[in-house]
């Protein structure tokens, strides 16, 4: 097998199948984590479902989803328009893979707020998964539409056109991602890079993917993904010192370096 190939067999191994994304994300993984204090979107009257909804949440702080989804189901019982309930029940489920399950709570949610934003999102990111991309896009454009300058929604459309191979696009909505993320001075702006790097590496453009995956490294230093992919971006530009340094970091974090990349990069 040559070289190329095994960079082809190697990026397969650390991206989600499909592309599904390019944060660390599967259906086992979730980008939203739910509301863990007032105020909230529907809160309710009856005292009860409020004492089930708060023990939902520390149980699933305590890492007991399937106690915690009991006690949002109760609430839901008690009060059948608790919509934040739904929401953190469909994530729940979403984080098992139950995908439709997932689904049904969130349409619930959105047919009660039809403005709820946390809903509207988790209901893209799980037709993402299920690779119904146009039901996911629509979901993010709904986000848009609310607010414009969200960067959420287009960090969001970003993975969906990813997962769909549509790099172009991709690449457009993670820039407008960055901008804004950078505009309001948020964190979150290196995760953004790091799609942006990884999306140029994909295209060949191995300058910008270093550049990118450079201006994310300082708060990803310890992401296996970003010391592969820069590793790999320096290899091909010949860079072998650079190479080498991030690819033995990629390895102490649990890369398994095919054997031609190995010995391309001298390490």
């Amino acid at each position: 097998m040559n070289f190329k190939v095994f960079l082809i067999v190697a990026i397969a191994a650390l991206i989600a199948p499909g592309y599904a994304s390019l944060a660390d994300e599967s259906p086992a993984g979730s980008v939203n984590k739910p509301a863990l204090e007032e105020p909230i979107l529907c809160p309710t009257k009856n005292e009860a479902a409020r004492i089930s909804y708060n023990n939902g949440l520390r149980l699933s702080d305590q890492g007991k989803p399937a106690e915690a989804m009991l006690e949002y189901k109760k609430a839901i019982e008690l009060d059948a328009n608790y919509c934040d309930a739904m929401d953190n029940l469909g994530q729940l489920l979403r984080s098992q893979g139950k995908l439709d399950e997932a689904i049904y709570w969130y349409k619930r949610s959105i047919n009660l707020v039809p403005g709820n934003r946390t809903a509207h999102t988790d209901l893209a990111v799980a037709y993402r998964f299920q690779g119904k991309f146009d039901a996911s896009i629509s979901e993010y454009r709904i986000l848009l539409k609310m607010n414009p300058r969200d960067p959420e929604g287009y960090y969001g459309l970003g993975n969906v056109y990813f997962a769909s191979k549509d790099l172009s696009a991709a690449l457009e909505q993670f820039k407008k991602a960055e901008q804004l993320y950078l505009e309001a001075n948020s964190p979150l702006v290196s995760d953004a890079r790091y799609s942006l790097g990884l999306i140029c590496y994909q295209m060949k453009d191995y300058d910008k993917s270093i550049d990118y995956f450079e201006r994310a490294y300082s708060s990803k230093q310890n992401n296996l993904r970003i010391n592969y992919f820069l590793g790999l971006s320096y290899l091909e530009k010949g860079n072998m010192d650079r190479a080498g340094k991030y690819l033995r970091k990629a390895r102490e974090l649990g890369v398994t370096i095919p054997p031609e990349v190995a010995q391309k990069a001298g390490i």
